[in-house]
């Protein structure tokens, strides 16, 4: 291939065979993600029903955006594009955090948010410390937190971001655009946990947000 057609591959073409060893090696996990993320998204859509100001459509923006973003970020990853993939999942680890920390107006978050002053990069280091009165248990917030601290490793130029252009099963062959190395599937299958694991708790997610602001049934009090 020349170096003209290998660009065009890599931008106008989607790589439907790495898509597919993909589905084949993770079938069930993928079953698993949309059928967790389904429940989340009509979850979000009841959510959506009983939003009456402004306030509380800044929120249920950001559970709509974080589940979107979860969905494209898992299928940027099974097309072979795990660096993209990792900055979209940390993207939706801070907006679940900053839902959280909006559905408590008294705390200033939402406000702030709402006037572009609040810098959502630290909502995770502060949903964990206001886990108290956002009602979220403080060990279940660590993952949070470590999975931000990983995914960052996909913000930057870091060793473990350039090894993604790099064959493991072929060394000293390179990638260009997405690909599947089944060398790396030990971190492949480590990627796709952690989004499924996600997605399995996005409906809880969604509850206790719906809890701090006191948002049930058909009435939103």
């Amino acid at each position: 291939m020349d170096t003209e057609g290998l660009i065009k591959q890599s931008v106008v073409e989607f790589p439907n065979s790495v898509k597919n060893e993909f589905e084949i090696q993770f079938k069930e996990e993928l079953k698993d993600f949309i059928k967790t993320m389904s429940i989340a998204y009509n979850e979000w859509k009841i959510f959506d029903e009983l939003v009456k100001d402004e306030d509380n459509a800044h929120i249920s923006s950001l559970i709509y955006g974080a589940i979107n973003m979860h969905c494209t970020s898992m299928h940027l990853f099974i097309s072979g594009y795990p660096i993209a993939s990792g900055n979209m999942f940390r993207q939706v680890l801070e907006s679940v955090a900053m839902a959280f920390l909006c559905s408590k107006k008294n705390l200033g978050y939402l406000k702030r948010y709402k006037n572009n002053k609040y810098s959502t990069s630290k909502a995770i280091r502060d949903v964990i410390k206001k886990h108290k009165v956002l009602n979220l248990s403080h060990d279940a917030l660590q993952t949070l937190r470590y999975s931000r601290e990983f995914y960052d490793n996909f913000s930057h130029p870091t060793l473990l971001s350039v090894s993604m252009h790099v064959s493991m099963t072929n060394p000293g062959e390179l990638y260009f655009g997405g690909a599947y190395d089944i060398a790396k599937l030990p971190q492949y299958k480590k990627e796709i946990n952690s989004r499924v694991g996600l997605a399995a708790i996005f409906d809880n997610f969604i509850y206790g947000i719906k809890r701090n602001i006191h948002l049930a049934g058909n009435i939103a009090e």
